[in-house]
């Protein structure tokens, strides 16, 4: 059985690498907005439970970035998100498709 090395998250351009400024600044004024956070915490690695961000504050973020940048989005894009780098990746896939 021959062993393959799986990518660290930082190396996964698929994950977080590529996002864009603008789609974080954007990320992090939702989840200010919605959550009340400070946004030193909201770092790429970050748990969103260990944040206290649930589905619905997921939803409501989701809510005001389709807002903001006309497209839309569904809970189902965000089902097997755990990290704020991951939700941020996320919402940039949907907005630069």
């Amino acid at each position: 059985m021959r062993h393959v090395k799986k990518p660290r998250r930082d190396q996964n351009p698929g994950i977080i690498g590529t996002v864009t400024t603008s789609c974080r600044s954007d990320v992090i004024a939702a989840v200010l907005e919605v959550c009340g956070l400070e946004s030193v915490v909201l770092v790429d690695d970050a748990d969103l439970e260990t944040l206290g961000i649930d589905s619905l504050d997921l939803i409501e973020i989701g809510m005001i970035m389709e807002e903001r940048h006309d497209v839309q989005m569904s809970s189902e894009d965000f089902a097997d998100v755990t990290t704020f780098g991951e939700a941020v990746a996320v919402f940039d896939r949907i907005i630069t498709a």
